[in-house]
């Protein structure tokens, strides 16, 4: 809940996904009281984002806009992955900071190529074969 006000003092939409463990487990807090005049089409609920910011979100879950912004996030999760898991940015100890800036940018260098081999259609492996060729001889 914590993370919620903050993102939410700093004016700032969440788009995190709620734990499907735990989806049949929601409670309101705060008192409501139903009157006995109903609307035409049954009682109503209102709820608000301060109630429960977590499930009352400012983007609406499901809505258009939240698959929009929850496809970018996955994306960035993705690329944040590859940089910590797959080229171990986080796995070694450096001497100075300067040394993880020089890291943490050539990582960014080979993700920026991975994606450009993937976009183009290239052949790394018959590529490195013609670099490779004249040191062959």
């Amino acid at each position: 809940m914590a993370i919620y006000q903050v993102l939410r003092h700093l004016d700032i939409s969440a788009i995190i996904d709620l734990n499907k463990r735990s989806t049949g487990h929601i409670q309101q807090q705060g008192e409501f009281t139903f009157t006995p005049e109903d609307s035409a089409y049954g009682r109503v609920f209102y709820t608000y984002e301060a109630d429960n910011l977590r499930y009352f979100t400012r983007i609406p879950r499901k809505s258009k806009a939240w698959k929009e912004r929850y496809k970018r996030r996955t994306t960035v999760e993705r690329t944040n992955k590859r940089l910590k898991e797959d080229y171990g940015l986080e796995n070694k100890k450096r001497r100075n900071t300067r040394d993880w800036y020089i890291e943490a940018f050539l990582t960014a260098m080979c993700l920026h190529i991975d994606a450009w081999v993937k976009h183009d259609g290239i052949n790394m492996t018959s590529l490195i074969d013609q670099w490779a060729a004249p040191f062959r001889q």
